[in-house]
């Protein structure tokens, strides 16, 4: 008898190199009836296989078997197969989101948990690189932290206070309006009473995107990132509503208005994909650093500006090195298990 706790998935990396050879065989020569009721059947056989499809479909932007395979999805009643509104998936509910191979894991938490917000409570959260974790606080807040990401916890006298040092966590605050929920990090604190917006920390900024409610953004003040509620108190500098974002180093730059698939492709690190639309190579190498410790060199510098339309999983390196070599013909030098070079074959 089988396990309930147990799920068989497929092969990824086969199913992608199905999903690869299903454009092959559609571009260029017209494909037969039987091969579009094949493809049919195909994709119509679980989620996986429409994941797959989807994600490969970023590298063939452009070409015509996309089109002719995108019009065989949705004539098989699926519609939005290329683009997956993900924003359901990421309201309220709490899940663990296992990167690659690595099972994700809190590197430690300290301090009493407690169930009510009636007394004390600190705590101290983190995730090494290429982990992702949810931490759900006794107010009944939601934080999702990425990779390579820590702060610290402190209720008390009140006040909600999350001091973040480093990374990138999204936060699902819960509505209390005698609690300020705030995060306070060295360029700057953010301050909400309910709502959920993302911070991502950088070595000279901060960029937030609010994705519900308001929040109020004010510079440190004597770097006192300790007391976040009395520094956006005595020094608010400005404030933001849901669908705009900014960037902030104790000033803030101009507010941007996000359209939602935008604020979705930002978020998409929660679904355990990372989404590139015309990001240079060496702008998506850098964002894909964060989720490795493998240290990848471009020494074509026209390869560094060549633009990526692309969805790749968090931790997965290899599958991209693949469709590099396949579509922009370009060669992958292993210099050693931790380093590889890219260079554009003439």
């Amino acid at each position: 008898m089988t396990d309930p706790k147990i799920i068989s998935l497929p092969d990824v990396e086969a199913l992608e190199r199905e999903a690869a050879d299903w454009f092959v065989r559609f571009d260029g020569e017209d494909a037969s009836t039987e091969d579009r009721a094949a493809f049919q059947a195909w994709i119509g056989k679980s989620r996986q296989h429409k994941d797959a499809f989807e994600r490969m479909s970023a590298f063939w932007e452009g070409a015509g078997a996309l089109d002719e395979l995108k019009d065989l999805a949705v004539a098989d009643d699926m519609p939005g197969l290329i683009r997956v509104n993900r924003q359901a998936k990421r309201s309220a509910g709490v899940r663990r989101v296992m990167v690659g191979a690595i099972a994700a894991s809190l590197v430690a938490v300290v301090g009493i948990v407690i169930a009510t917000m009636d007394r004390d409570y600190d705590g101290r959260y983190a995730t090494a690189i290429g982990e992702q974790e949810t931490v759900n606080l006794p107010d009944g807040s939601t934080i999702i932290l990425n990779t390579n990401s820590a702060f610290e916890v402190a209720f008390k006298g009140g006040a909600r206070r999350i001091t973040m040092s480093k990374g990138e966590a999204f936060f699902d605050v819960a509505h209390d309006p005698n609690k300020p929920f705030s995060v306070a990090t060295d360029k700057g604190v953010v301050t909400a009473v309910g709502t959920a917006f993302s911070v991502r920390v950088h070595d000279d900024k901060i960029d937030v995107l609010v994705t519900e409610g308001r929040v109020a953004l004010a510079a440190v003040q004597n770097n006192d990132a300790a007391a976040p509620e009395q520094s956006a108190q005595s020094a608010q500098i400005t404030e933001i509503s849901a669908g705009q974002s900014i960037e902030f180093s104790q000033v803030p730059k101009a507010i941007e208005i996000v359209e939602e698939s935008a604020a979705e492709k930002t978020l998409d690190w929660q679904d355990g994909i990372i989404s590139f639309n015309g990001e240079t190579l060496e702008e998506v190498i850098a964002d894909l650093n964060r989720y490795t410790d493998m240290r990848i060199e471009i020494t074509d510098e026209e390869l560094r500006h060549q633009q990526i339309v692309a969805y790749y999983r968090v931790g997965e390196i290899e599958p991209m090195f693949d469709a590099l070599n396949l579509m922009a013909n370009v060669e992958v030098e292993r210099v050693s298990d931790r380093h590889v070079r890219l260079y554009r074959v003439n």
